[in-house]
């Protein structure tokens, strides 16, 4: 497990970052342009996870996870995403923008 933290520390985070979301059936699909669910899903299947390993590690069920992932669901409340990110090693970044872009 120390070793994990080691090279986990040694990669750049845009590097991390691709590691976990991997290139998806899009390679020009930026990561501010997928939906928080989509990323979820990614991050954790490209961590050798399944939801019953994430829903673990958030103790919540594999049902929430299930939920999260779900292409529409947005009622995530913060502090689930910030033990996300956590779990991710990832920093959670929330911020406004106009109406009309999605």
């Amino acid at each position: 497990m120390e070793e994990l933290e080691v090279k986990k520390r040694e990669r750049s985070k845009g590097s991390w970052i691709e590691m976990l979301l991997g290139k998806g059936p899009d390679p020009e699909l930026k990561l501010e342009e997928m939906s928080m669910n989509k990323q979820i899903k990614q991050m954790r299947i490209n961590s050798g996870m399944q939801q019953k390993d994430l829903a673990r590690k958030l103790y919540a069920s594999q049902s929430a996870v299930s939920k999260f992932e779900s292409p529409g669901y947005e009622n995530f409340s913060v502090h689930t995403l910030k033990q996300i990110a956590k779990i991710f090693d990832l920093n959670l970044v929330v911020y406004f923008e106009p109406k009309g872009k999605e």
